[in-house]
């Protein structure tokens, strides 16, 4: 209780810093219009890039930022594991969001999680394990049976953890090798966990929190394994203590995110109710017998799966909340920091050195592409139906691959920007980085989401050459069928022609299209040599894993930038339009600079190559009196400023 007790000095000495943090940004933009006529308005742009809940996030950031339970403060991991519990039983008893939200009002739920997400990077891993993966699970892989639990696990009655990873299987799901055999006797399933590597791993909530689990485990009936399926696991009894059976322990202290209880979860032959299997896509009756609708087992499994899309979405969107508030701390330091300057002058604000500028514009515009990416794709996951169940998976695994190496990258960059004022921890910016890190490989491992993303790339090409047995066609055609494909839309020629002629944004777009396609047909031809030598699917897949990748990565980067593109148009008659173009053009340029495929591959000449260099400078240079009002936009609370080096260097008068 001590350890949880608000400190109320604390709280009034917060408040009145805000207060006055809130008047240096109301001068900093006023001067920021007053000398820069092509300035525009911050909360305009904020609710172009979030127009959802406006009410509700202003409401958040009022009443909930300004507590101090919302901060692991405490150094132990059981006092941050203790602050994070505690903000996430006043989230769930304060009702600020249903289950129910996730089907019927996801954009509330988003932003609610993108509001703390600001705050707590722990407290939000607890809350999304809580909803959008164990949640999810009772939501869209139940059935009225389980109905009753909605409420329960909307007021916190039911805590949840999502126990899917092992041991020794993290991205191979189907491998798992927990086990739920079914005992006709008693009509019950027995969870089991047969070998050391079966023991659930890394499983959020589970060591101090959850008092229940979803459990991925082997559905067995009389020897005959039925695959993967999920099932409701009760892990604590009413007073907090582990059922009998069930051994959980912590997972130890991890580089970030020491608020979430990690834990490792070892089941001793677990009998639970028949009902508990979640049966939306597959049931048992009483006497034993296994019924689906769907009696491929790969699209069953499949399909248990597709529901977790969100649980993508979720960390890709969290993940740009976590750059926001990095680069943001970054431009506001840069923007007072001086350094140097003129022999017979003052010094000079290091933003305003090129060198600084190209470190970290053209990140900022790569997280306005993310944002605008995932403002996209939240749109897309409202709109979703059983039809766009594929699309939905690409577009999630995109959004989760880009926005959280983006977020990485940023995190880096602002620290690194900052000097050894980015190294401190109190300047917030190394915590992010240590948080950001979990993102890289939780719901997906990066680099595995990368091949998805290329098979599906494959996978639509074949379908675009009208095939008749889609990878099989596809090998032994998309090599003389593609050359014309390229050819049709090929830009490039037109364009070499002219050595002085800057990029522009539609010309970008069409070379990352053409680099997409040439890679796809470029692998198309190793997979059929490969094939030509006798391997089979999977060596074939391996031996090419460097083209698949990088297939993933520019399908991934084209994908973000065609949006990127298309809300430009969306933006006309906004006072923020032509510095949306510009950002857009800055991240384009930062794209090709850093890619030398498209010079070893003969689309950009030396001398072109140049004019990008020169491009970049260009609108470093016009973002510069633009920098502060475009992290002004992302509304970060003064509260999560308040004791960094954001706003200048008095919060160091309080060591």
């Amino acid at each position: 209780q001590q350890i949880l007790k608000n400190d109320e000095q604390t709280k009034k000495r917060n408040q009145e810093t805000a207060n006055e943090l809130e008047i240096v940004r109301e001068k900093a933009q006023e001067s920021a219009h007053d000398s820069n006529p092509h300035s525009f308005s911050a909360q305009a742009f904020n609710q172009f890039l979030l127009p959802d809940h406006q009410q509700l996030r202003q409401f958040l950031k009022e009443n909930y930022f300004r507590q101090s339970f919302f901060h692991s403060k405490s150094e132990t991991i059981h006092q941050q594991k203790a602050w994070s519990a505690q903000a996430l039983t006043k989230i769930l008893q304060d009702n600020l969001v249903s289950i129910r939200d996730l089907q019927e009002n996801p954009l509330k739920y988003f932003s609610v999680i993108e509001s703390f997400q600001i705050s707590d990077c722990s407290v939000v891993m607890k809350f999304s394990v809580h909803f959008n993966l164990f949640g999810v699970c009772i939501l869209n892989l139940g059935t009225e049976r389980h109905h009753y639990m909605y409420p329960l696990i909307d007021n916190g009655n039911i805590i949840g953890c999502f126990a899917m990873t092992e041991l020794g299987h993290g991205s191979n799901v189907r491998c798992l090798e927990t086990t739920s055999i079914f005992d006709k006797s008693t009509k019950q399933f027995i969870i089991n966990s047969p070998t050391e590597t079966s023991q659930k791993f890394w499983i959020g909530n589970s060591s101090y929190s959850a008092n229940t689990a979803v459990v991925f485990a082997n559905l067995i009936i009389d020897d005959i394994n039925y695959g993967i399926h999920a099932f409701v696991v009760t892990i604590r009894d009413e007073k907090g203590n582990l059922i009998n059976g069930i051994k959980i322990v912590d997972c130890g202290k991890k580089q970030g995110l020491n608020g979430v209880d990690n834990g490792m979860i070892q089941f001793n032959q677990i009998r639970i109710p028949q009902q508990n299997l979640l049966n939306r896509f597959a049931d048992v009756t009483n006497d034993g017998e296994y019924i689906t609708s769907i009696p491929n087992p790969i699209k069953r499994f499949s399909l248990h799966i597709g529901e977790l899309s969100i649980a993508r979405l979720v960390a890709a969107t969290g993940a740009n909340f976590i750059a926001m508030t990095a680069i943001a701390i970054a431009i506001y330091y840069c923007s007072q920091r001086k350094q140097f300057g003129p022999l017979s002058g003052s010094e000079q604000i290091i933003l305003s050195y090129l060198n600084l500028q190209r470190r970290i514009f053209p990140k900022l515009a790569q997280l306005y592409a993310t944002i605008i990416y995932m403002k996209s794709a939240k749109e897309f996951y409202v709109d979703r139906t059983k039809r766009a169940t594929k699309d939905l998976h690409e577009i999630a695994t995109i959004a989760k691959v880009v926005c959280t190496y983006t977020a990485q990258e940023i995190t880096q960059t602002a620290r690194e920007c900052c000097g050894g004022q980015g190294y401190l921890f109190s300047n917030l910016i190394c915590s992010l980085r240590n948080d950001i890190e979990a993102f890289v490989t939780v719901d997906g491992d990066n680099q595995v989401l990368l091949q998805q993303i290329a098979g599906i790339c494959l996978d639509k090409l074949a379908k675009k050459f009208k095939s008749q047995g889609k990878f099989k066609f596809m090998i032994s055609n998309i090599a003389t069928q593609g050359t014309k494909l390229l050819s049709d839309y090929n830009p490039i020629q037109i364009f070499l022609s002219n050595d002085s002629q800057p990029f522009t944004i539609e010309f970008i777009l069409q070379l990352l299209k053409i680099k997409k396609n040439q890679i796809s047909l470029t692998l198309g031809q190793q997979l059929q040599k490969f094939k030509k030598q006798r391997l089979n699917s999977f060596d074939a897949w391996n031996k090419s894993g460097n083209q698949v990748v990088e297939l993933g990565k520019i399908a991934s980067n084209y994908a973000v930038y065609k949006q990127f593109v298309q809300s430009i148009n969306q933006a006309r008659g906004f006072d923020f339009y032509d510095c949306l173009n510009q950002l857009c053009l800055l991240y384009g340029l930062h794209l090709i600079e850093n890619d030398c495929w498209f010079i070893v591959n003969n689309y950009i000449s030396n001398v072109k190559h140049s004019i990008i260099v020169n491009q970049i400078d260009d609108l470093c240079n016009q973002i510069f009196p633009l920098a502060q009002t475009l992290v002004d936009t992302f509304k970060i609370p003064n509260y999560n400023l308040e004791n960094t080096i954001a706003y200048g260097f008095n919060h160091f008068s309080k060591l």
